[in-house]
Order: C-alpha cells, then structure tokens, then sequence
C-alpha cells in the first residue's frame, strides 16, 4: 500500500476510535453531570467529612492534532459546601475544584490534562474503550509499578450502578496504601468513585445525581458504592 494511503487508513482508524470513546464517554458540549462528593478522615466508624456538590459542563470539543485527538473543555461549578465541626478547614478539596480543566480524547482512550482528577503522570490514561471484563490498560512491561495501572474487575456484578445500564467496575493502586474504585456506565460517564487510604483512615467518594446527556437529563438515586474498608 502507499504512504498516502497508510496514512490515511491510520487517521480513518484512530477517528473511529476516538468515536468509539465518545460513545463510551460521551464528552460533547452540553453534557452535564451533577455530582455529590465527599472526604472522610478521623475516626472510620464517626468520621470528620466536607460535603459539596459540583454542576460538570462540556462547552467544548475540538479537534487537537498536536495531541493526536481532541480535547474537551469542562466548566466545574461548586454548588453547595459543608463541613462537619471537627472537618479541619485547611483540608477543604471544594476550594480546588478548578473553574475550567482539559480532557484529551486520543484514539479509544480518555486522559484528564488538569484539574483535581488528574494524576500528574504523563500518559497515563483513565479509561480505554470499549471495556471489556478482564481488561487491563497503563500496564508498563519494563516496569512492576502498579500505580494507576486501571483493571475492569466486573460488569453489573453489584448493585452500585444505574438498574438497567451496563455498569463497568474498574479498579487501580493509586500510591501507597490507597485504592481508587471507579464504576463507569456505558454512555452515561463515571457514576461512583471511592478512594480510600489504607492504614489511617482517609477516604474520597462521589456520586452521581443527575445528568444530561444529548439534552435528556435523569436524576439517579444510587445505592452508595461499599468496598471492604482497612483500618
């Protein structure tokens, strides 16, 4: 085959992927994801906590060929803010929610460029599309390091997803002692994620309340995701 011709056959195949990922994870202006958040620490049976809920709005899409991809833009409005009366102030994670961040859509793959979901590690990506059971993806074969390395451990093998949705529990080391689970809905986005600190107690959670996808919106009332905890 000529060059010319490779080459377009590898731009057509890595345009159906990043389609593909946008099905999965559908980043297209419009779309909004309420979510309630929550950070735990202190004592696991009465824990100290802060409480916000943030509105996540797609107001951009455009094509990025430096990147190889396209890159979303996403407004993060903080809507509500408490505290518990022993939560130390300083702690305050709503504070750092950044008004605008940066997703780069790259062939099936989803990579947060700011913003507090980002890992800070160059190419390490969040999540590959399609999933499958089994799935692995951030695996380095020069390196055992199991950080951010995600595994699609089920598939509607809980009750913590949207009843009637195709629900993707993932999993990953995020640092020393910490686990993020993450359980992702096909065509919806991420629905609940839970970080926890083993060994003192520290624990990240969210959870979806409402979307608008493609200009329908749903409420959910999800069953709050549970993982073994370790004191």
């Amino acid at each position: 085959m000529k060059p010319a011709l490779l080459a377009l056959a590898a731009c057509s195949a890595a345009l159906a992927q990043t389609e593909t990922a946008l099905s999965w994870y559908p980043l297209q202006p419009g779309n909004v994801w309420v979510y309630q958040k929550e950070s735990l620490g202190g004592q696991m049976n009465h824990p100290n906590f802060e409480r916000w809920t943030t509105e996540e709005t797609i107001v951009s899409l455009v094509p990025a060929p430096e990147a190889g991809g396209m890159i979303a833009t996403k407004r993060t409005k903080v809507l509500s803010d408490m505290m518990s009366p022993a939560f130390i102030p300083g702690n305050n994670q709503a504070r750092h929610e950044m008004p605008e961040s940066h997703i780069l859509i790259r062939k099936g793959c989803v990579y947060f460029l700011d913003g507090p979901e980002a890992t800070g590690m160059e190419g390490v990506a969040e999540y590959c599309f399609p999933m499958t059971k089994g799935a692995v993806w951030n695996r380095n074969p020069k390196s055992a390091d199991p950080d951010y390395v995600w595994h699609v451990i089920g598939f509607n093998g809980d009750p913590f997803g949207p009843p009637g949705a195709r629900t993707w529990r993932t999993l990953t080391r995020a640092g020393s002692g910490t686990t993020l689970d993450r359980w992702f809905t096909e065509g919806v986005g991420l629905v609940q994620q839970v970080m926890e600190h083993h060994g003192t107690y520290d624990e990240d959670r969210r959870q979806l309340l409402k979307a608008t996808i493609n200009g329908k919106t749903q409420e959910y009332q999800l069953t709050p995701a549970r993982i073994r905890p370790v004191p």
